[in-house]
């Protein structure tokens, strides 16, 4: 093969390799959920079953890096599954600061957003004030209902934060972290939108802020797919 051919088929090559990269950038680049939010914190102590079938969250809290096929569902964030394709959200039982028993089945009916932090977590922090700002507006609908779910802490340590930063989030608290295992979190902040038949319709790996979730939660309404 002369070399004036081997640059033409070289060009060629470099010209497909450019196009593929196109087409998935234009397929990708609208997903609901806002990759600009990546921020989380390591913790080696959080090991999510490796055999799970309800492992679905990046291993950000290693990494800081989100994993590129993953929304919670098992599927990344993509469209919103199809019928025969929904994932159940895995129900549990937590109690609440006051000791209540909560179940997330309990809100079956209704959007649910279910955020897992923690008070030593940096972008927990960061993204709470918003959720506690969401959470009031939201009291006012019927349709939409914010559970945090706080990993492995002490009441005492979480009800302190909530009091010094005059926050009024339902949390639901994981003393030993089964709840954050099963939905194979490892890394925190993360957050799960449960549609309200019980099944997932989108993940956001870090940490988020209001207007996204107003986005995402008018879409969920809308019956529009996560992207």
């Amino acid at each position: 093969m002369s070399k004036k051919a081997g640059v033409v088929l070289l060009a060629i090559l470099i010209c497909a390799l450019l196009a593929g990269a196109y087409v998935f950038y234009s397929k990708n680049k609208d997903i609901a959920f806002a990759r600009q939010s990546q921020q989380t914190e390591a913790d080696d102590s959080y090991t999510p079953d490796a055999g799970s079938s309800d492992s679905q969250a990046s291993d950000s809290r290693k990494t800081d890096k989100p994993d590129s096929g993953e929304d919670g569902s098992g599927s990344g964030n993509t469209d919103t599954a199809s019928d025969e394709n929904k994932i159940m959200a895995p129900d549990f039982s937590l109690k609440n600061l006051d000791g209540e028993t909560v179940k997330l089945s309990d809100y079956r009916s209704k959007i649910v957003i279910l955020n897992f932090w923690a008070v030593w977590c940096k972008w927990c922090k960061v993204e709470m004030p918003d959720f506690n700002e969401l959470n009031k507006e939201l009291e006012k609908d019927d349709e939409v209902v914010i559970l945090t779910v706080n990993v492995e802490e002490s009441r005492e340590t979480v009800t302190k934060y909530l009091k010094s930063e005059n926050i009024s989030l339902n949390v639901l608290m994981d003393e030993d972290g089964t709840v954050a295992q099963t939905y194979g979190i490892s890394g925190l902040p993360n957050t799960f939108i449960i549609n309200k038949d019980g099944t997932v319709y989108g993940y956001i790996p870090g940490a988020t802020n209001k207007e996204i979730l107003e986005k995402i939660i008018d879409k969920v309404k809308k019956g529009e797919p996560a992207r």
